[in-house]
């Protein structure tokens, strides 16, 4: 299997990283975990069942992760303590929530994997759903 990212990161690697960097390493990070085979699910509210997306590798990244503490505490001479946002290492403000996740699956043509973005929420499970709830 031949997986090509830019760069190879280091498992404890300093700060700051850029976007990039961080989603280098997400993506190695769930590579390196490659023995663990997942099924992803989507839930459709309209037949009230999972349908099968395909095979997978490790589980779902969300896509509000972050790599800092969301809040810090800043000292006003004037206000005493505050809570404050904390931007990530690339000057950007990560969303407290988000419904997106990045999901590491697997070519059904052949053995390539890839991550895939999703917006819908995903059901990644290390076995099969029962059949009685998954829709044809």
């Amino acid at each position: 299997m031949n997986h090509r990212l830019k760069i190879k990161p280091k498992l404890f690697r300093p700060q700051p990283m850029t976007e990039q960097e961080q989603a280098d390493y997400l993506i190695y990070a769930e590579l390196r975990d490659q023995n663990i085979s997942t099924y992803t699910y989507c839930y459709s509210e309209y037949q009230g069942k999972f349908r099968f997306v395909g095979n997978s590798i490790g589980f779902g990244i969300p896509y509000a992760l972050q790599f800092t503490n969301p809040q810090k505490i800043e000292r006003s001479s004037s206000v005493g303590y505050a809570i404050l946002p904390n931007a990530d290492p690339n000057g950007l403000y990560s969303p407290s929530s988000a419904e997106g996740t990045f999901i590491l699956l697997k070519n059904p043509n052949g053995d390539e994997v890839k991550p895939v973005y999703f917006e819908p929420r995903m059901t990644v499970t290390p076995f099969k759903l029962p059949a009685n709830i998954v829709a044809d």
